[in-house]
């Protein structure tokens, strides 16, 4: 079993290996485990000449991910099994003295009370957090969610443009711009809802997987795997990529209904994360594939 990798002049890892077993005349069975699809790939990082005979299968981390081998790089459909991302459950369990922490670590200047936005992720476009500051200046405006607080947190190359930004629209009481941290549980735990506004490529994204975990809904971009987990009306909110008026009609969608539907909303996050994605749940069902395919090569 590998993971599918990139190019790297003429060698490609998957296709490699699968030369070596091809032209060595051995039984052995290839499973190539693949991530966020990329358009530059080609069929052959995905078995190689193993896919003629079918001496090999592909594990995606979403229906996306198959769908796009499918659909893109001509791999059969029947080669391929979907085991979601998985996340460790045991870390994301919240307790009241998480909730204490968060806030002494995560203090808003805007009003008690505030709606609390949170974005995880490394400050560059493709994550886009600009798009959530537009969202929240809108909300502002209009009088929609007067109360939202933003908390972003993380690192990057965009962090001077998104400080510039916070003040062009005028919105510093209704933000916070923080670095990244190895200890995300206390930034889910302040919030009320997480964003994930990314334009740029994603598959699962392991932060809407934790989100969840800890009973926080989520809004995201309605493209690659993110509509697979954050599904509407149940877990949260997904909107048209780019879209800032939608990204704020989805935030209000969650923002402005009573505190039970919320919960309810937050209950159903969790209650999938633990039965879909739990990290070690999701190795078993892989170990299982690598057991089948030992057993039919006896």
């Amino acid at each position: 079993m590998t993971l599918v990798r990139q190019q790297r002049g003429e060698f490609q890892n998957v296709n490699f290996m699968a030369e070596c077993i091809k032209e060595a005349g051995l039984k052995t069975f290839l499973i190539a485990k693949t991530g966020t699809p990329d358009p530059s790939y080609k069929t052959s990082f995905y078995g190689g000449p193993l896919l003629a005979d079918g001496q090999c299968c592909v594990i995606t981390i979403a229906q996306y991910t198959k769908d796009f081998i499918v659909d893109n790089m001509g791999v059969p459909a029947n080669l391929i099994t979907n085991v979601y991302n998985g996340t460790d459950t045991a870390k994301f369990r919240r307790t009241p003295e998480m909730a204490v922490e968060a806030l002494k670590r995560y203090p808003c200047a805007t009003p008690e009370g505030a709606f609390v936005v949170g974005c995880i992720g490394s400050y560059e476009e493709r994550k886009a957090q600009s798009l959530l500051l537009k969202a929240a200046k809108m909300l502002i405006d209009d009088g929609r969610l007067p109360n939202i607080h933003c908390l972003l947190v993380g690192e990057g190359p965009d962090k001077e443009m998104l400080q510039g930004l916070i003040e062009e629209l005028g919105i510093g009481q209704n933000v916070s711009l923080c670095d990244f941290t190895k200890e995300p549980f206390y930034v889910f735990e302040r919030c009320n809802v997480i964003a994930l506004p990314s334009t740029g490529k994603e598959g699962l994204p392991n932060v809407l997987l934790e989100a969840l975990a800890m009973e926080k809904p989520c809004v995201a971009t309605n493209k690659y795997g993110m509509p697979e987990v954050v599904i509407n009306g149940k877990t949260g909110y997904v909107f048209e990529s780019g879209n800032v008026e939608a990204l704020a009609d989805s935030i209000v969608k969650i923002g402005g209904v009573s505190a039970e539907e919320q919960a309810k909303m937050a209950s159903a996050g969790k209650e999938m994360v633990f039965a879909e994605h739990d990290k070690v749940k999701q190795f078993e069902k892989i170990l299982e594939i690598i057991k089948e395919k030992a057993r039919g090569a006896l």
